[in-house]
């Protein structure tokens, strides 16, 4: 696991006092390819957002606002999560929705599982195959709609 740093997550939390929802964006055009290697997800880490790394326990919601530009036939995609409590020993993956098999854009159901939303929490997009072993590509963008307690 990378090292990760709190110095860009206080500028964002005193901004945050009066603010009910925060819109990020996580990835615009962004084309992923996954190895061949079968149909497991290969996730991506989405380092960008380390700012949001501990803002867990404020949340009340995710709603993540998705288009996929193009892929290839087989490919799926998504957006997870991870929580931890000490930064050290962090959670299986959390799906923000349900993968994607097409081309398209929409508003994604609000992840409400405040449970999850920890102390730490960093975010990643997995791409896989459906089916074989032939490697498969996704172009994808998007950006998470923070909701938060006031």
């Amino acid at each position: 696991m990378p090292c990760w740093s709190n110095h860009l997550a206080k500028p964002i939390l005193g901004a945050l006092v009066a603010q009910k929802v925060l819109v990020v964006p996580f990835a615009e055009n962004l084309t992923l390819t996954t190895s061949g290697g079968g149909t497991s997800y290969e996730f991506f880490e989405l380092g960008h957002l380390d700012h949001l790394r501990f803002l867990g326990p404020r949340l009340l919601s995710i709603t993540a606002h998705v288009k996929t530009s193009a892929r290839t036939a087989n490919a799926r995609w998504k957006v997870v999560f991870y929580w931890s409590v000490d930064g050290d020993s962090w959670s299986a993956s959390n799906d923000l929705f349900t993968e994607i098999a097409a081309v398209g854009q929409t508003i994604q159901t609000p992840f409400t599982d405040t449970t999850k939303f920890d102390l730490h929490m960093r975010y990643a997009i997995g791409a896989r195959a459906s089916t074989g072993t032939a490697s498969e590509s996704v172009t994808v963008g998007g950006a998470l709609a923070l909701e938060f307690r006031l």
